[in-house]
């Protein structure tokens, strides 16, 4: 054939966002409310660095303002929620900076005649950070972002009875930046499909994902599947068979990365009602290669999962298994009562293309003053030969991490906590956070942990007080062959007043004290902002 589906793919990455345009005029020939509300913010921020420099500070003041349209429609069969602002900001202290920006996003759903079967589409766009080494909370203020348009349309089928369910899923993705970085565009499939509480004699879990990604001439596509189909011969205990196959592709430099299928056998226990245990013995594939320096040799090995309600408030999900690159885990628990809500998630994704590939360059031999601190008013960066350094000790060689095109696989590993509480007039929330990126072919790794405890009261029928204590830690560049690790320290204060003037006019005062300690040179600073929030709905 002269038409294959690749080229058919292809031309359909190539047009989303006119496809999207076209799926958002699908909306009017449905009979439902809609609603258009414009709106007028206008931000007065004081910094006295907006620069975010350690000694020489320059202070400012950043106007923005940030027309905007927020379009909500819904009706049987279809949903769909627009909000878009073009910003435009206004620097005191250098007005060749004076810039525009633009934040959108969209989500919709739409019910075709097949039930279960709908179409959806989203569209975003973000002001993101230049460089996150440089600055991971760059923002408006500050200036030094990009912007990062994500387009996605696609098809979900989803059903559900007492005998089966099917959730499935297929999106064609578009990502677009300023700087052309993180730039993607392909598709992710997943299926997954669970017996019901009426399967008589066979239990079965089918769950898959493919997801396929191209960068200019660069692609590469991964996926996971896994099966397990049993026999109901016991009110107890029933056996079943698993099988588990991964694998990637491409025409990435990813030699060190390899797939891995096993099959096995295992017992299914049912230890209370809403209590199933799953223990299985997986044998490898004894063809398949080793996976290099990504892991030792593959060994078979035992799994296990773990799904309990112990109350119809709580659900526990534990899982763990082995990937091509070793030991795998999975883990969600969520509890609530009237007043509390927690929840804790683990999870380990791949991905490729991504916008956080970090990269040594512009590496410096650095001097300075012998018992003096070293900071970058005592030291010298790669002196000439002509500069006598008898005064000064060699301190190291220094680079620059850059922001760079992903061009191999990252393995991501995230474990979050969030806990709200919930008391009158007042609520209470902690969020805590562990991420992990590592690049699977070079082996370095990004770790980012965050921790956030905020107390919001209201104090009138009309205001509300928000204090936010939020801490950030990025350690960068770990495990690098080439250069240092970067470790980053993020303290933010913050004390908000809102104030809901009328039904259509709301006021923020707010102010923020930001402190940031590195251990790069240049990078440490204190940043206070202060500002005022006019929002204006007609």
């Amino acid at each position: 054939m002269g038409i294959t589906v690749m080229d058919t793919v292809s031309k359909v990455r190539t047009k989303l966002p006119v496809f999207i345009l076209l799926y958002l005029l699908a909306f009017p020939s449905f009979s439902g409310d809609w609603q258009a509300t414009p709106r007028v913010n206008i931000d007065e921020v004081l910094t006295d660095n907006v620069e975010l420099n350690e000694f020489d500070k320059s202070s400012s003041a950043v106007t923005i303002f940030s027309p905007g349209l927020n379009i909500n429609y819904l009706a049987t069969g279809a949903e769909l929620d627009i909000d878009y602002s073009l910003s435009q900001a206004w620097y005191s202290h250098d007005h060749d900076l004076d810039d525009d920006f633009n934040t959108l996003k969209a989500n919709g759903r739409l019910s075709l005649p097949i039930n279960g079967l709908s179409l959806i589409g989203s569209a975003s766009i973000t002001n993101v950070s230049q460089n996150t080494a440089r600055n991971s909370l760059a923002d408006i203020v500050s200036g030094d972002t990009v912007e990062y348009k994500n387009y996605s349309l696609g098809l979900t089928y989803n059903t559900q009875s007492s005998s089966f369910s099917i959730d499935s899923k297929i999106n064609f993705i578009l990502d677009d930046a300023q700087d052309d970085v993180g730039e993607r565009d392909g598709y992710n499939a997943s299926f997954l499909s669970v017996s019901g509480s009426n399967s008589r004699y066979v239990f079965w879990y089918l769950n898959g994902e493919y997801t396929d990604y191209q960068n200019d001439s660069r692609d590469g596509s991964f996926y996971t599947s896994e099966i397990k189909v049993g026999y109901i011969s016991n009110p107890k205990i029933n056996p079943f068979i698993r099988v588990y196959d991964e694998d990637v592709s491409g025409n990435l430099n990813d030699n060190k990365i390899q797939g891995t299928s096993s099959i096995g056998v295992g017992v299914r226990w049912l230890v209370a009602e809403h209590f199933v245990v799953d223990v299985a013995y997986n044998k490898v594939d004894e063809e398949s290669d080793s996976i290099g320096e990504v892991s030792d040799e593959q060994e078979d090995y035992t799994s296990a999962a773990i799904e309990w309600q112990p109350s119809a408030r709580t659900n526990i999900y534990a899982k763990y298994y082995q990937r091509f690159f070793g030991d795998a885990y999975e883990f969600n628990y969520s509890h609530r009562t009237r007043r509390l809500t927690t929840s804790v998630a683990y999870n380990e994704s791949l991905n490729l293309f991504d916008r956080l590939e970090l990269a040594p360059t512009n590496y410096q031999d650095v001097w300075c003053l012998s018992g003096q601190p070293q900071n970058i008013d005592n030291c010298l960066f790669s002196p000439g030969d002509d500069v006598d350094l008898s005064d000064y000790d060699f301190s190291g060689i220094y680079s620059e991490l850059e922001l760079q095109q992903a061009e191999s696989f990252s393995l991501n590993q995230a474990l979050t906590l969030s806990s709200q509480l919930s008391l009158n007039r007042m609520s209470l929330q902690l969020s805590l956070g562990k991420r992990k990126r590592e690049n699977l072919e070079l082996e370095d790794y990004d770790s980012y942990d965050t921790a956030s405890f905020s107390i919001v009261r209201q104090t009138s029928r009309n205001a509300t007080m928000t204090l936010k204590l939020s801490f950030n830690k990025n350690s960068l560049n770990n495990n690098s062959r080439y250069s240092t690790k970067q470790e980053d320290y993020y303290r933010i204060y913050s004390l908000n007043w809102q104030h809901q003037l009328n039904r259509t006019l709301q006021v923020t005062y707010s102010g923020q004290h930001l402190n940031r300690a590195s251990n790069h040179f240049g990078y440490s600073y204190e940043e206070n902002r202060l500002s005022l929030l006019l929002v204006k709905e007609f």
